[in-house]
């Protein structure tokens, strides 16, 4: 037989068909390769590429090329479970300012985009490889900590990470920490714990009881063997503070700070801390914790909150249990056991004979507590003034300076940092009747400490001569291409009946919340620049997370700015766009949009909005977006026709296409623009702002008659002219000169009189 090229091709065909398939048998495991802690973008609109590889072995642990692979056809689809909030369309993740770069293709290299945003992240990373009709699936543990804000003096947990383990992403849930024998292993997902000790059965898992309360359980299975849960710290100077919720399980359970790896087998460490439960009552250093002189029952399987206080400088400790807000027992102050040490890890487990289980959901650690002279503690200084007037405060310090300690949320801002003693003046708004000052380390080897500081009233600030309307949201407002962006472009052109009332300040910024917007000082920014009759306009704020109280923190920032002599308005948001999981906001079938948000940031807006224009004499009012918004798109699209489109569905997908997410309007004009201006005879942003801002002062009278108006006559210096049925004038006509007209004159209302 002879062969011919079609046999030759053919022949080499299932060859390579032969040896595809043979590599993709050869495929044993999978891993990814990549950093565990994520970076950030420096913008919210400019993304670090964190780079992850998955690598393919044989059983031989040789690796398998992507080339190799691609004889046969292969994808590699990417997921991280942990990493999606419910804003998060199809394919985002993080708030929607993370995502894939590649996914679901044939590649094994991606990147995971990740845009600037203050929100922490914990979660599972998988790559499932899908080659030769099977799958092949790795996972990898990330973490992307966006906002590492600390309260004062905090240990534990580490920056960005929860004190709480019920924060954790339920998809974490049966996660479990790294052992490490001796202690020194640091967990991405835990904040730096770890199970340690000889027993290599012990494990810590992230567990969840019915009623939702999230814990680490940690287990001891091996008798005679060391078994702890533990975290490495640095040793402290002086006071620090330790606060764990515990959940009893078994006799024998212990919680020791000490001055080495903690082991029990043999003890190679000095252990100047021990609280023992020998399951009914606590011992801390065999003293027992007592309520009133006797002994106190401390219960199996019920939660309890334990404070434990070591001083460094006097080598004393004491410890207090908690039924929630109850007092159970506690001791009084006692010396260490051991001392003249320093002690540096922190740990939960058992006695080398006790086998079981405890539970932990929370754990915390603080320097300073009580300020007994450590000079570790963190300094303070509180400078008693009058609130609603602006302070120049002179400070010697060193260290990092902060001010303005309101809530968990609004926990302060830096005023400046220096590694050696300095004395500086800063302008601080005065909100209370105190200033009050912290200073904490500026690094490890410069300690913190204040050691002047003094207040100085300034000048009250008089009017200007056109008041500042300061627009205070996120990048739904504040982004290129966002209503309040756009806004402060065009206002002296496009907006002068605006203009005319105000000059407009866009102070929001892109991927912030109430809280991380008040810790990186732009809050008192804004409060700095504050003078009498200017308005501070909040809104647009919770989609970048809404903190512990968001209600309170709403109300501080609109008190603030009273205080200081500003007038408030609220604005509601601007609509969810109806794009991936948000197309329900618009029904083809009728080509109506029902889009504005009901989430409940918007809900705590409405409310305050409500209660404040009941009682409030400077709220001046609420400017609807997103309702306003609905129902511009709406009429927009009903005259389809007249707009140049040939149905109602394309001039309503014109209005679609502007979002680049639901949260983004700027590929386009658009949809920002009929927010803007709204459509017929629905008020857009800037009638409502006209109309409100025209509310507000009362027109004062004129001083000069009608006659003999000159050059200081508000006829003729006048901005804009009204007649009182509110209809725009000529300051040349007739009716402008009758007694009676209102005149916009450096941003108020002048009524010429005789």
């Amino acid at each position: 037989m002879t062969l011919t090229n079609k046999h030759i091709s053919y022949m080499g065909a299932l060859l390579l068909l032969f040896f595809a398939q043979a590599v993709t048998a050869q495929v044993a495991s999978v891993e990814i390769e990549g950093e565990e802690s994520m970076l950030f973008g420096p913008s919210p609109d400019e993304a670090f590429n964190n780079e992850y590889m998955l690598k393919v072995y044989d059983s031989s642990k040789s690796p398998i090329s992507e080339s190799q692979l691609a004889a046969d056809g292969f994808t590699v689809t990417w997921d991280i479970e942990g990493f999606k909030t419910s804003n998060d369309t199809e394919g985002q993740y993080c708030d929607s300012y993370g995502s894939f770069t590649s996914n679901g293709v044939a590649s094994l290299s991606t990147n995971f985009a990740l845009r600037n945003v203050p929100m922490n992240f914990y979660g599972r990373m998988t790559a499932t490889l899908s080659a030769g009709g099977k799958t092949y699936k790795a996972v990898k543990y990330v973490v992307a900590l966006g906002n590492k804000k600390k309260s004062i003096g905090q240990v534990l947990p580490l920056a960005g990470y929860p004190t709480e383990y019920s924060d954790y992403p339920a998809e974490l849930v049966g996660y479990q920490s790294i052992g490490e024998a001796y202690g020194n292993g640091s967990d991405i997902i835990l904040g730096g714990w770890c199970t340690a000790g000889s027993d290599g059965s012990r494990k810590a898992l992230l567990s969840k009881d019915a009623d939702g309360t999230k814990y680490v359980r940690f287990t001891s299975a091996t008798s005679s063997k060391s078994h702890v849960f533990t975290k490495k710290l640095d040793a402290p100077k002086g006071e620090l503070t330790f606060k764990t919720r515990i959940r009893y399980l078994i006799n024998g359970t212990v919680i020791t700070f000490t001055a080495g790896y903690p082991t029990w087998q043999s003890k190679r460490y000095a252990c100047p801390i021990t609280l023992n439960y020998d399951g009914s009552k606590l011992t801390l250093n065999g003293t027992a914790l007592k309520k009133d002189g006797a002994n106190v029952t401390i219960a199996k399987n019920k939660w309890y909150d334990i404070v434990l206080y070591t001083n460094k400088s006097t080598e004393k400790c004491a410890a207090h249990v908690y039924d929630g807000e109850t007092l159970v027992a506690c001791t009084d102050t006692i010396d260490w056991s051991d001392k003249g040490v320093d002690p540096t890890y922190f740990s939960i487990g058992m006695g080398n004979n006790n086998l079981g289980n405890v539970d932990i959901a929370s754990c915390e650690a603080s320097k300073g507590q009580s300020g007994s002279g450590d000079e570790d503690v963190t300094s303070e200084m509180n400078l008693m003034v009058e609130k609603g007037n602006f302070y120049s405060i002179e400070v010697t310090y060193q260290g990092v300076l902060t001010t303005g300690h309101i809530n968990s949320d609004l926990s302060g801002y830096t005023l400046g940092t220096h590694t050696t003693m300095k004395t500086e003046t800063y302008t601080i708004p005065a909100t209370r009747n105190i200033i009050d000052l912290h200073v904490a380390d500026a690094d490890a080897t410069h300690v913190g400490n204040i050691t002047k500081a003094t207040a100085t009233v300034q000048a009250p600030r008089q009017k200007r001569k056109k008041r500042v309307v300061h627009h205070i949201g996120d990048s739904t407002s504040a982004n290129n291409g966002s209503w309040a962006y756009r806004l402060k472009g065009l206002v002296g052109t496009t907006y002068p009946e605006l203009a005319a009332l105000c000059d407009f300040h866009n102070d929001g910024a892109g991927g912030r919340n109430l809280s991380t917007y008040y810790a990186e000082g732009k809050l008192a920014s804004v409060l700095n620049d504050i003078y009498p009759g200017d308005v501070v306009m909040l809104g647009n704020n919770g989609t970048n997370g809404m903190g512990s109280n968001f209600e309170a923190d709403v109300n501080y920032y609109l008190n603030a700015a009273e205080m200081l002599g500003a007038q408030v308005i609220l604005n509601s948001y601007t609509p969810h766009g109806a794009v991936s999981n948000w197309t329900s906001g618009y029904d083809s079938k009728t080509n109506t949009f029902d889009s504005y948000r009901k989430d409940s940031y918007e809900t705590v807006v409405r409310s305050v909005a409500s209660q404040r224009a009941k009682n409030d004499p400077d709220y001046l009012g609420f400017v609807e977006i997103g309702k306003n918004a609905d129902a511009a798109f709406n009429a927009y699209v009903k005259d389809y026709a007249k707009n140049g489109y040939a149905s109602a569905d394309a001039a309503a997908q014109a209005i679609i296409s502007c979002f680049t997410d639901h949260n983004h309007y700027s590929n386009g004009t658009l949809a920002c623009d009929l927010m803007l201006n709204g459509y017929g005879d629905v008020k857009g942003i800037v009638k409502q702002m006209v109309e409100i801002l025209s509310e507000e002062p009362e027109p004062e009278p004129g001083t000069v008659g009608i006659k003999n108006a000159n050059a200081q006559s508000p006829a003729s210096a006048a901005e804009a002219v009204y007649s009182l049925s509110g209809q725009r004038l000529s300051s040349g006509s007739a009716i402008a000169q009758q007694p009676g007209t209102v005149y916009i004159k450096d941003g108020r209302k002048v009524m010429v009189t005789k």
